[in-house]
């Protein structure tokens, strides 16, 4: 069970996590704040599976984000907006 983060601001989860998952690949790390995700090629449809679990389960989403279009969600604010639409804190 992910620890209570809710009071850490979801952009600052966000890149925390998406910087980890870079780091991993040993990938150079941009400004995630305002990089292209997906549509340069910088995460691949791998991360993007541990990304959707990682916002199911650390920002307490209940219902299925509908991320099949990668584009949809292709920077931070893209995706923090999303969280925010699905009800998570």
């Amino acid at each position: 069970m992910p620890s209570d983060h809710s009071s850490v601001p979801i952009r600052t989860r966000l890149v925390e996590f998406l910087r980890a998952e870079l780091e991993k690949k040993n990938r150079k790390v941009p400004d995630l704040e305002t990089a292209s995700l997906f549509n340069s090629g910088l995460l691949d449809s791998l991360v993007a599976v541990r990304l959707v679990l990682f916002i199911e389960q650390g920002f307490g989403i209940t219902k299925a984000l509908n991320v099949s279009n990668l584009s949809s969600i292709d920077t931070i604010e893209e995706i923090e907006q999303r969280i925010k639409e699905a009800g998570g804190q």
